[in-house]
């Protein structure tokens, strides 16, 4: 059988230089778009799997769905001395709540003295079920323990406004009627009922009405920067990565060229040798990219990025590919 491909000289070790290095770098680039983007990238998770149509503020109860925010200030420490609190947004269930699964961050029923603590922030220092954080009363003065009973999905704050406080998670506080009985207090709510039934159940307009879709938009916003820079990245490094190798078996392709090769083999033998290689970079990157997501056990918007710079990667390839191929016999 004759041979439909010819050996094209190549220098191999910086070719598996080469390879290497951009896999590392596109790997590289998901690193640090995933690690740079957690937190958005849990809220809007937490966002898409909730299903209320607005968010708003009442001065009672709403009876579903609902939580309590204290216009004083409540923190909570890792000890009972320790000055440092942690930034949080902080709310508290209502006692005999109910609560359903249109918020999707929602937590059961406290104790008194239970909490619950968002993902993201428990990831960030360190906590988990059955660790205790520290909190002076307001009431009293005196410091209080509490004992992390749940961890929630992942989010910065309840709503827009606080997270524009850059918080770096949510806690849950149970009822507890020292605060609601002493301190000034409003309840803000997720629902889907129309304003004008919320009004007449509870006799007062709400207000700073937020919703869900806006939220969800104002997250999307502050991602997009991030994703549009390392979607640039992948496809520069992917274009560098082709022209590279073409570079590489230029003067050996021009010379057999000149020497009455067969062009379909030379374009077959070209052809083999760049997407060989492209694939070798994709898998992997893709790998060691996978491998890093499930440590850091990413959701599904991850996932989703992790396969539009593959798919783009390919992309990339086989249109450098085909370009460089163009300029090597026009030249």
């Amino acid at each position: 059988m004759a041979k439909t491909f010819v050996n094209l000289r190549s220098r191999r070790r910086q070719n598996f230089e080469l390879l290497g290095v951009c896999a590392l770098l596109i790997f590289l680039i998901y690193g640090v778009f995933s690690t740079a983007t957690a937190a958005n990238v849990g809220e809007l998770e937490s966002l898409l799997r909730s299903h209320y149509l607005y968010s708003a503020v009442a001065p009672s109860e709403v009876g579903q769905d609902d939580y309590y925010q204290f216009d004083a200030g409540i923190g909570f420490t890792f000890s009972e001395r320790d000055d440092t609190g942690l930034n949080a947004d902080i709310l508290m269930q209502p006692d005999k709540e109910l609560y359903t699964r249109a918020v999707y961050w929602n937590a059961k029923t406290l104790s008194d003295r239970g909490i619950a603590i968002s993902k993201n922030l428990a990831r960030k220092n360190g906590l988990d079920i059955g660790d205790k954080l520290y909190s002076e009363h307001i009431v009293n003065g005196k410091v209080s323990e509490y004992v992390i009973e749940q961890i929630i999905p992942s989010v910065n704050g309840a709503r827009i406004s606080t997270r524009r406080n850059y918080t770096d998670g949510l806690i849950i506080m149970g009822y507890d009627s020292r605060y609601v009985d002493s301190i000034s207090h409003s309840t803000v709510f997720f629902t889907n009922q129309t304003i004008e039934d919320i009004t007449a159940t509870i006799g007062y307009t709400p207000e700073n009405i937020e919703y869900r879709d806006d939220e969800i938009w104002s997250v999307v916003k502050e991602i997009i920067p991030l994703f549009v820079f390392a979607i640039t990245l992948t496809i520069l490094i992917s274009s560098y990565e082709i022209i590279r190798l073409v570079n590489n078996i230029r003067t050996d392709f021009k010379r057999m060229i000149s020497m009455g090769y067969e062009e379909e083999k030379l374009d077959r033998s070209l052809t083999r040798y760049t997407h060989g290689s492209a694939v070798i970079v994709i898998a992997a990157s893709t790998i060691i990219s996978v491998l890093f997501s499930l440590i850091q056990k990413h959701g599904l918007i991850d996932g989703c990025v992790l396969i539009i710079m593959i798919v783009l990667e390919c992309i990339v390839s086989l249109i450098a590919s085909s370009i460089q191929k163009k300029r090597l016999w026009r030249a």
